[in-house]
């Protein structure tokens, strides 16, 4: 597996639980009109896409899927600072390009934005 696949596959099993207790309610059942989504990370150590479903379970693969929703272009060492650092600072400036090829995908990264850090 990839250094992102790692990464990613790291966060994803932190992250699941809690995706999953706020995908109940008024406000989670209006977060998955938005689901799913697959978003690629492409850093210099190569790519990995990371799927949410509908009922909030993370699935990465190694590698590019086809037709993202989310494209971020990252440093490895940025994808780990901000998948693996407590919710804080912003990265610097630039520190992603994030490419948002579908409505959705585009929405969902603008709330997610302050919680990546970007």
């Amino acid at each position: 597996m990839s250094d992102p696949a790692d990464t990613l596959g790291r966060a994803a099993e932190r992250l699941e639980p809690e995706l999953r207790r706020r995908l109940t309610g008024f406000v989670g059942q209006m977060a998955q009109a938005y689901l799913p989504q697959t978003w690629l990370f492409v850093t210099e150590a190569g790519a990995a896409s990371l799927t949410v479903t509908g009922a909030g379970r993370l699935t990465v693969q190694d590698g590019p899927t086809p037709q993202p929703d989310v494209t971020v272009r990252i440093t490895q060492q940025h994808l780990v600072q901000a998948l693996d650092r407590p919710s804080g600072g912003p990265l610097p400036a630039g520190a992603a390009q994030v490419t948002g090829h579908t409505a959705k995908g585009r929405a969902a990264f603008e709330l997610l934005r302050g919680r990546l850090g970007l």
